[in-house]
Order: C-alpha cells, then structure tokens, then sequence
C-alpha cells in the first residue's frame, strides 16, 4: 500500500464507525483529508518502520466547504483520537503539526524508532496526559507538545 488517499478513492470517508485502525509500514503517504469525519475513530497506530510517513497536503480549487485556492491540511479533522502510537518518522507537506488540535487525545506512545519531533505536532491537544517514549533517543523540537 504507497499510500491512503480520500480525494480519490474516498478511502475512510464513507467508515463513519471506524474506531481503530493500524497503518502499516508499507503506507508511504497519507495525503489531506485521508480520516476526515471518522468521528468514531479513538485510536491510531503508525506502525514502526525505518521509512518516513509523509502527510501531504491538498490544493483545494473546488471544494465549498473549505476556502478556495489554499491548501488543507485536514488529516484528522472530525476525529476522536484518544490513542496514538507514532511508530516512524514523518515529515508533512508544508506543516509540521499532522497532530495539531487532537483535542480528544490523552495517550500518546512514541516508538523506538522515532529520532524526532517536529515544532507545535501537538498543538492545542488539550487533554494529552500521558506520554511514553519507548526506548530509544527522540529529540522533541521546541513547543512539539504544547497547548496553551
């Protein structure tokens, strides 16, 4: 599996109660949107793998429900992440805040084979109260877990 993708295949859109889901370490890209709605979803593994995860973003041109001609970023948006295992590295598409306003997120395990994290990926997640780093050295980036 290269990537998950909802602009063209509607992939998790239309799994409204979706409440877990593991994404292995063949995924090499989640693009915009990918999980947006899946109000039903509390818990996301990012399986561990020596390959970077990206998450892109979208160049909206046609959607009305979002400004026209930005970008979107949306990954989780509508979500109720409770749960998140970061298993690998990931670097976004113009933002390093993939995370960013999880704000039902409380648990958080940082695999071993993490080495960093980027500034703010844990915006305004309000609720996080516990953080895990498995074995292994990670360097958190200046504000990575902050919420104000």
């Amino acid at each position: 599996m290269a990537g998950l993708d909802r602009h063209d295949r509607l992939f998790y859109n239309e799994l409204l109660n979706l409440q877990t889901i593991t994404i292995p370490s063949s995924v090499a890209k989640i693009n915009a949107q990918a999980f947006y709605g899946c109000s039903s979803l509390t818990t996301v593994t990012i399986e561990n793998g020596s390959g970077e995860l990206t998450f892109s973003r979208y160049y909206n041109t046609t959607d009305p429900a979002f400004p026209k001609n930005t970008y979107i970023y949306d990954w989780f948006t509508g979500c109720n992440i409770q749960i998140l295992y970061l298993g690998r590295n990931y670097t976004g598409e113009g933002s390093t805040q993939p995370f960013k306003g999880m704000t039902s997120l409380q648990n958080l395990t940082i695999g071993n084979t993490i080495t960093s994290i980027g500034s703010g990926a844990f915006n305004d997640c309000s609720k996080l109260k516990t953080v895990r780093i498995e074995n292994g050295t990670v360097t958190l980036t200046q504000l990575a877990i902050f919420s104000p």
